[in-house]
């Protein structure tokens, strides 16, 4: 039990406290502001630091990930999908397998563009760390876009390429700014998109995705953006988004709280979770790091009986009447 607890405390302390990206997917109920796209990110390697003055875009996102989205059959090999969506409206998806702490793109669905991994893309073993080995894996699949469907083949290329200090400052959306410590995972898909003319496949165009992730020291994603130019005789197209993590989502009259006013009390956690919140708790929902959620309490207590648990890691989401927290914890 001691050497069990040991491995646990130690899985924590390089997952937390080394600058190390535990897993790719956000926190469970994760929303995010949408905002104008940062205008540098080029900072990278070790104490990098990022300021973005970005603009509110007066629409949120919020993501699900699930292992039971119908679509995922559509997906080959697929475990899971992230759905990202503004209210009840899907915006984008992510398909992805999971094979133990390994993560891969099986499918992706995004500006118009529908994207099926033949060969899929793999991200990696998680948790990552800061100078982590690079990937470059070969990909290929089939597309459609407008009225266009064909084939596709490149390169998924991933990095944990910096950490440092980010500064987002939101115009427009009071209370939501961050200053914090980050890793940062950089992924870029090169990939051709091929169309048939004649029986033959003729190249349309190039197709270019960079998307950054900056995750706290905790695990959670704080800010993420993703670019993509698509040049070529048939196809022509750019797209560019911006999601910075909202602490708290809050109605007209509300007073914001942070972070800092959230924490759970003796972390790693015995028999009962006790959380220190000030707001009113509405609710308390448990999610393992595969995303399926183990408890879901409507209560207003403080404290919620977690015995039953295995050990292991877990995410606790706490409702409240000042919006949804998320924080990490170790069962015992």
């Amino acid at each position: 039990m001691k050497l069990k607890l040991l491995l646990l405390l130690l899985v924590t302390s390089l997952g937390y406290s080394q600058n190390s990206i535990p897993t790719f997917e956000s926190a469970a109920g994760s929303e995010f502001a949408v905002v104008s796209a940062p205008t540098d990110q080029s900072a990278a390697g070790a104490n990098a630091t990022w300021t973005f003055n970005v603009t509110y875009d007066n629409q949120n996102t919020s993501d699900e990930y699930s292992t039971t989205d119908a679509a995922i059959s559509n997906y080959p090999g697929s475990t899971a999908v992230i759905n990202t969506s503004v209210g009840n409206s899907p915006i984008s998806k992510i398909f992805l397998e999971k094979s133990g702490t390994s993560i891969s793109f099986t499918g992706a669905e995004s500006n118009g563009f529908t994207l099926v991994y033949t060969d899929k893309g793999e991200l990696g073993s998680f948790p990552l760390s800061y100078l982590s080995a690079p990937s470059n894996d070969n990909i290929s699949g089939t597309f459609n876009y407008s009225s266009y469907n064909g084939t596709f083949s490149g390169s998924l290329v991933r990095t944990v390429d910096a950490k440092g200090t980010l500064n987002v400052n939101i115009s427009g959306l009071a209370g939501e700014n961050f200053s914090g410590g980050v890793t940062r995972l950089k992924t870029v898909q090169d990939i051709q998109l091929f169309i048939s003319f004649g029986g033959f496949p003729v190249k349309a165009a190039d197709l270019t995705q960079t998307s950054y992730y900056y995750y706290k020291d905790n695990g959670d994603l704080v800010f993420r953006s993703t670019k993509i130019d698509v040049s070529g005789d048939a196809i022509n197209d750019s797209f560019e988004t911006a999601e910075s993590l909202i602490t708290s989502t809050l109605g007209l009259g509300d007073h914001t709280i942070s972070d800092a006013d959230f924490s759970i009390l003796t972390n790693p956690v015995k028999e009962e979770l006790n959380i220190n919140v000030k707001a009113e708790v509405e609710s308390i929902s448990i999610v393992d790091l595969s995303g399926r959620q183990v408890l879901n309490v409507k209560t207003n207590e403080r404290k919620l009986v977690v015995d039953q648990l295995k050990s292991g890691l877990y995410i606790a989401n706490i409702a409240t009447d000042k919006g949804m927290f998320s924080q990490k914890f170790v069962k015992q």
